[in-house]
């Protein structure tokens, strides 16, 4: 089996605030390929960010590891950490706040160009100019000595994304990088950050809230979904959104508008025990999705804590009722 190129291995994060400490990401392991797509989607507050930044290498685990290449990155020093500060980027969600407004694409190009290409003067400007193509930017030469504000939203993003693509990256993370930018142009950026894994060989992790825009993006790659710090189900796109495992992943599934308001209109809906999320400060023991969710038992789910298991299609989820059953909980809400 070949090993993964970049993996979590049991990492949490906590912070300590004033009214208690915060487990903003809690025992979450993820393994990730070459050239692979992967979405991790969830609520505000999910802990998805700081699962991303983790990956990244810009945020510390309070626990557990950071592997890349099978080696935990929080050990690597000099060339070694510089190698993969190089391998690893990250797309912001601000278009706005994440270029120089000082700085023309050219300027915001040039630098790591030149620290890792050793490119400068006219091939320089050709690597900017095939970049900018790259990411749909046409004519190029007319957006080298552009500056931010004179771009739109969805440009900006774009020339973020050439940024990252300067030092040939092996991973992308962005982070819900298309979430400010007009719904007219969402879906190119998205085809764009998808295209990524075939044209440029990179592994693309994005991090949403829409699980709309996780399945389009992740169509051909896998979904995890969190709650509460946790990751409560990991599959491909197609048989998690056709038939979730996890009742939470299943709720947001049915909540989900389609094209068609007949359609919608129609849907069955997951009818949850409570609309409020406890709060990180004071997490429900056993399952924390267990005071909200319909297929809670008494004296299992408010008392041990579900780990991740293996269904039958290569998914996994952390659900009790679901592993015992050996079924996904759509179908045994009867929503599938």
């Amino acid at each position: 089996m070949t090993p993964p190129l970049i993996q979590l291995d049991g990492v949490s994060r906590t912070y300590t605030t004033p009214a208690g400490t915060i487990t903003a990401v809690d025992n979450v392991s993820l393994s990730l390929g070459e050239s692979e797509t992967i979405c991790i989607v969830g609520e505000s507050g999910c802990g998805k960010t700081t699962t991303g930044r983790m990956l990244a290498g810009l945020l510390q685990p309070s626990s557990g590891r950071l592997l890349f290449e099978g080696a935990d990155v929080w050990e690597k020093k000099g060339k070694d950490l510089a190698r993969f500060r190089r391998a690893v980027q990250l797309v912001h969600q601000d278009p706005y706040a994440s270029l120089n407004p000082t700085r023309t694409v050219a300027q915001a190009l040039a630098p790591p160009l030149a620290k890792h290409k050793k490119a400068h003067g006219r091939a320089a400007r050709a690597a900017m100019i095939s970049l900018l193509e790259r990411v749909g930017l046409t004519p190029p030469a007319d957006f080298l000595l552009k500056y931010p504000h004179q771009l739109s939203g969805g440009q900006r993003q774009r020339v973020s994304i050439a940024r990252a693509l300067t030092v040939d990256p092996r991973v992308i993370v962005a982070d819900e990088a298309v979430s400010m930018v007009d719904v007219s142009i969402r879906i190119s950026l998205l085809d764009l950050l998808h295209n990524l894994s075939t044209e440029f060989h990179v592994t693309t992790v994005l991090i949403t809230h829409d699980l709309a825009v996780a399945r389009y993006f992740a169509r051909t790659g896998r979904i995890a979904v969190m709650y509460l710090g946790k990751v409560v189900e990991l599959a491909a796109t197609e048989p998690l959104v056709s038939d979730p495992a996890h009742p939470y992943s299943t709720a947001l599934i049915a909540a989900i508008p389609e094209a068609d308001p007949t359609i919608t209109r129609s849907k069955k809906r997951v009818s949850l025990k409570g609309a409020e999320v406890p709060s990180l400060l004071n997490l429900p023991p056993g399952c924390v999705f267990h005071p909200r969710c319909p297929l809670s038992e008494p004296g299992l789910c408010d008392v041990v804590v579900p780990t991740l298991g293996d269904l039958p299609g290569g998914r996994s989820v952390a659900c009790h009722v679901a592993l015992r059953e050996r079924q996904p909980a759509a179908e045994l809400l009867g929503v599938r």
